[in-house]
């Protein structure tokens, strides 16, 4: 017999071994499934301040493809985590880019493509083919009405991201405004850099110049984060985009309303993305090409 269950054991070693390493966390809700009273999967929720995770899903691979009552396994983890929580709490998963299950398994439960997040540790670049970057998705408490300093050539993708529970009003600086911002934090690896741009004192050519002082030509991609309801992000965001910049996540006011700019220097893929994530892709403006596709998915490459 299989049942999905909460794990409230003390002997983690009896959990899959990635989930094994949340137990204990402060936070954190663990659910199995069990069969024969073996632990055979496991799914983790870290509870945020204002939101909750879904972490990580994990099936043995030998039960991987088995079903429960004509569910399968992986999708019976998610339904039964789901029930777990409230219905108004804000939930965020992410999918990996590498396989299209678990984009369609969250986009059945109602949970909306947010964007792409391009991890300096899953680059995917053709060093490292293994990888691939996370499609961020998202099932708001309620429905987001949102003020957003975002110029016109970015507003496609804006209005496309979590367009079915994301209500946007557009706004443009007042004539009286002067641009003020500073490069805060930066993360910057052999291959990527990433910075976050908060309101400051520093001027539009000064972080303009900032970023282009990070940039080396090993960087496979280069990625800018800013808060849309601060007015610099307006006159940054327009700027970046004429520097080839595009726009490539659009978070929600719980993570502050994050927009991720980006810009690709080397091939990356091959990525499978659903129906879905291929409608948001096309709005960012990043090249890409289709080297096949079906009706549940498309094979990707990206292009600089």
């Amino acid at each position: 017999m299989t049942r999905v269950e909460e794990f409230t054991g003390d002997d983690v070693s009896e959990l899959t071994p990635v989930v094994s390493g949340f137990a204990g966390g402060e936070n954190v809700d663990i659910g199995v499934i069990i069969e024969d009273d073996e632990i055979i999967g496991g799914s983790v929720v870290a509870n945020e301040e204002g939101y909750s995770v879904m972490e990580y899903m994990e099936i043995k691979p030998e039960y991987r493809g088995r079903k429960v009552d004509g569910t399968s396994l992986a999708r019976a983890l998610t339904e039964y985590t789901l029930d777990f929580l409230p219905d108004d709490r804000t939930l965020h998963s992410v999918a990996t880019s590498l396989d299209g299950k678990t984009q369609h398994i969250r986009q059945s439960e109602g949970f909306e493509v947010s964007g792409l997040s391009l991890d300096k540790n899953r680059s995917g670049v053709k060093e490292n083919p293994s990888g691939g970057f996370e499609i961020s998705l998202w099932r708001l408490g309620e429905d987001e009405h949102l003020q957003a300093y975002v110029p016109e050539e970015i507003r496609d993708f804006v209005d496309k991201s979590l367009s079915d529970q994301r209500d946007i009003t557009y706004l443009q600086p007042e004539s009286t405004y002067r641009f003020g911002a500073s490069i805060d934090e930066l993360d910057v690896s052999e291959r990527k850099f990433e910075a976050d741009v908060v309101s400051g004192e520093d001027s539009l050519t000064e972080i303009t110049s900032g970023l282009q002082d990070l940039r080396s030509i090993n960087n496979w991609a280069e990625v800018v984060n800013m808060d849309v309801s601060e007015p610099f992000t307006y006159d940054l965001s327009s700027e970046l985009w004429g520097q080839g910049y595009r726009p490539v996540d659009m978070s929600p006011a719980v993570t502050g309303n994050n927009l991720k700019m980006a810009k690709i220097h080397r091939e990356v893929g091959e990525y499978d993305l659903t129906p879905e994530t291929v409608d948001l892709v096309d709005e960012t403006g990043l090249d890409y090409r289709v080297v096949d596709e079906d009706e549940l998915s498309s094979t990707v490459v990206f292009e600089p």
